[in-house]
């Protein structure tokens, strides 16, 4: 009998409980907003480059949602001919659009030795342009495009020198 009564306190229990709530619970549908990746990097590149095969800072670049030491790039869709100025901040250069005061790119050297070229296609792919000069395979530059954004790498010896994000 004491089982019977405890079945049918637990039934009764799950009965009134459901048609207590809502019947549109707000609480379960809401829409939380996407984050969009970013990162944000400070002080000196050449140091530890390492960040540049981050798949965090690839996805960022991706998204056009990188900073360097305080400065957002923005992609050359902010660049006007002739209407930028360059300011040097650690070891990266900074162009600026003198209008609207947004970056337009960084420009940062990378240490020599770091990074290889097979770790930046393992982190970027392999769908980039290669240019280099007498037809070399192993020295010359690695363009990356991603919807708006470029990512431009020098390479020498098949590792990565420096690289420019615009």
């Amino acid at each position: 009998m004491k089982k019977v009564i405890a079945a049918t306190g637990v039934t009764l229990t799950l009965a009134l409980s459901a048609s207590v709530l809502p019947a549109n619970n707000d609480a379960g549908n809401e829409a939380h907003a996407a984050t969009q990746p970013y990162y944000n990097y400070t002080g000196y590149t050449a140091n530890d480059s390492s960040f540049f095969v981050d798949p965090n800072f690839v996805r960022a670049v991706k998204y056009h949602n990188v900073t360097f030491n305080g400065y957002k790039i923005q992609g050359q869709h902010q660049a006007v001919p002739n209407s930028t100025k360059n300011i040097q901040v650690y070891d990266q250069l900074i162009a600026i659009n003198k209008e609207t005061n947004n970056a337009v790119s960084a420009s940062f050297p990378i240490n020599q030795g770091q990074i290889s070229r097979e770790a930046i296609e393992n982190a970027y792919g392999t769908d980039y342009e290669f240019a280099s000069e007498k037809n070399s395979k192993d020295t010359g530059m690695m363009t990356y495009e991603f919807d708006g954004s470029t990512v431009n790498i020098e390479i020498y010896h098949n590792m990565a020198d420096s690289a420019t994000i615009t």
